[in-house]
């Protein structure tokens, strides 16, 4: 078994190869949970369409919101003002699976009613169709690049397996494509342009091809007298075990950071700063808002009319910030807002006009205008949070080198586990954001750990588990050179016995 970084068959293109089939892998994998493949600046029928008095038409499914939105593979988000965050835009994102209400203002009663339910993938035409053949397409190419990555000291078929994976993106980019050009343009009355997902699969395929030269290149430089097959390379089914089980591991921490679900909360309570009790919807809304925290963003609900009368979530980076204002008291005066220590906070908002949409909106300035480090100061999130960041991605780097280094199972065992540890560490401070968060936020109930969180949990788990499979395969193969050794020293001495007696 070969541990020599420099006699092992594979030069710095090899790992360069390595290294670029684990970037496609984390593009793929991340591109699930971008909530931007497309945008468009405005919802909409276009004014030359000619089916547009058509009411069932898309663009009529969002009924009188002109608002730019974005369409991810699972979920799309429609700017939307929120009248209780002085009437400001934020993205109110929905799952295309989940019944969608919208309703519209009725200038008599003053109330919004007309309200129409329907499911988010009979909003935007054909988007489930293409997200289901581009969520296939991407699972198989990271299924099969996985598998070349698991013997990525096998050049050849690493190669092989880097240019299927490009393919694998190129199918799901350019279905999605289609219909963006297509049922997505239907839905918008300005032009509908590639997001951040859709420039994510093209950089994941661009590099899966660089990848694949980076192995030719590797394949022509090398000494193939050098290189070791899959049955004599003292590489056993464990230690292949353990090397897929180093891709799974950074996978998962992938999926968790990118889950804004590490903690769920039934009931926020006072925490956070966002109630408001000037009308009895607002006190429902608080004794009843729900929740949930993340590593990079949070979510909370809110009462947003236009999505009828359920509350609907908002999910806001940490460092966004929002000011808890009704701007219907006017300028003068804020209306009531319970803190998270108790007390009572009234103050002045600035209200301003804005000249897209003449909607009034407070400005968001002063002690008032606050991100999610300061709502949930309290409970120490900033710092938790950073430095349960900073451990992830100390376990994610971990992994990623044994990815590369597969087949180096000293390398293997130590550093999987300093990944179970990074991941273990990012763990504990999690958890003791959340019983802070449970213990002193005021009113705060049901708070559970979540998805994220547990993807934590199976990381370090699995992490420890490739150590010792790594361990494993250390021990059986200095057994087998032992064994090799006693069996040469035993042929030499019978030999030499022989030679003895012969003369």
């Amino acid at each position: 078994m070969t541990q020599d970084f420099f006699a092992d068959g594979v030069n710095i293109f090899g790992r360069l190869s390595s290294l670029c089939n684990a970037c496609v892998i984390a593009f793929y994998v991340a591109a699930f949970f971008v909530p931007d493949w497309s945008e468009t600046d405005r919802l909409g029928i276009k004014a030359d369409d000619t089916e547009a008095a058509d009411a069932v038409k898309s663009g009529e499914k969002f009924g009188s919101l002109a608002a730019s939105a974005r369409f991810g593979l699972d979920q799309f988000c429609i700017e939307t003002r929120v009248p209780n965050w002085g009437n400001n835009l934020y993205d109110a994102c929905f799952y295309y699976d989940d019944d969608i209400t919208t309703c519209e203002y009725n200038s008599t009663s003053m109330e919004m009613d007309d309200c129409l339910v329907m499911k988010g993938c009979d909003r935007v035409d054909g988007v489930c169709k293409a997200r289901d053949v581009v969520k296939i397409s991407l699972a198989v190419g990271i299924l099969i690049l996985v598998i070349g990555g698991t013997f990525s000291e096998k050049t050849a078929f690493l190669g092989a397996t880097q240019l299927l994976g490009a393919l694998a993106g190129m199918v799901a980019m350019s279905f999605w494509v289609n219909w963006q050009n297509g049922d997505g343009e239907s839905v918008a009355e300005e032009k509908v342009s590639l997001g951040v997902g859709g420039w994510v699969i093209i950089g994941g395929w661009l590099i899966a091809f660089l990848a694949a030269i980076f192995t030719l290149i590797d394949r022509c430089c090398t000494d193939a007298s050098k290189r070791h097959g899959t049955m004599n390379d003292g590489i056993s089914v464990l230690g292949r075990v353990a090397s897929l089980g180093s891709i799974v591991v950074w996978v998962m921490l992938i999926l968790a950071v990118a889950n804004p679900e590490w903690t769920n909360i039934d009931t926020l309570g006072d925490a956070g700063d966002f109630c408001l009790s000037t009308s009895n919807k607002t006190v429902e809304l608080c004794q009843q808002r729900s929740a949930s925290l993340g590593l990079w963003v949070y979510c909370v609900e809110e009462d947003i009319p236009y999505f009828g009368t359920g509350f609907t979530d908002l999910c806001l980076e940490w460092d966004t910030k929002v000011i808890v204002a009704d701007v219907g008291a006017g300028s003068s005066s804020f209306g009531p807002a319970a803190s998270g220590n108790g007390s009572t906070i009234i103050s002045t908002v600035t209200l301003t006009q804005n000249a897209e949409d003449n909607a009034t909106e407070a400005v968001c300035e002063g002690s008032l205008c606050m991100d999610g480090n300061v709502r949930f100061d309290f409970a120490g999130a900033e710092e938790k949070r950073k430095f349960s960041g900073f451990a992830t991605v100390a376990g994610f780097l971990a992994a990623v080198i044994v990815d590369i280094f597969s087949e180096k199972v000293r390398l293997g065992a130590i550093c999987m586990f300093l990944s179970g540890v990074g991941s273990f560490c990012a763990m504990a401070a999690w958890v003791a954001l959340q019983e802070k968060v449970k213990k002193d936020g005021g009113g705060v109930g049901g708070v559970k750990y979540a998805t994220g969180g547990w993807l934590l949990v199976g990381s370090f788990l699995l992490a420890w588990v490739a150590s010792l499979f790594y361990c494993t395969n250390i021990r059986s193969a200095l057994q087998r050179d032992r064994t090799n050794t006693r069996e040469r020293s035993g042929t030499t001495t019978s030999k030499t016995n022989q030679g003895s007696t012969t003369v």
